[in-house]
């Protein structure tokens, strides 16, 4: 009887080659939770949000992501500023 190398490759130096299965693991993902923040502010009477305010939010963890000017369409002065953060979850 052949050797089991012998036999699969057809020749006795050869080393078959076998096939390694690969293995998922499922693995549970929490997906991070956002909050959003929405502000609005009149042009026409208070202007635009100042640096030092934009600076504020963004040490409390809000990224300006957008921002609409309603002026540019013409139909009213309000600026609209929209803020994303991750939301903080405690440790379970």
């Amino acid at each position: 009887m052949k050797p089991l190398r012998q036999y699969m490759s057809g020749q006795p130096d050869v080393q078959p080659a076998l096939h390694v299965p690969t293995v998922y693991e499922s693995v549970p993902v929490e997906l991070p939770e956002w909050e959003y923040q929405t502000i609005t502010v009149d042009a026409r009477e208070e202007g635009l949000l100042p640096a030092e305010r934009l600076n504020e939010l963004g040490q409390e963890g809000w990224l300006l992501i957008s921002v609409l000017d309603q002026g540019t369409t013409g139909r009213s002065s309000q600026v609209h500023y929209y803020f994303v953060r991750q939301r903080l979850t405690e440790s379970k």
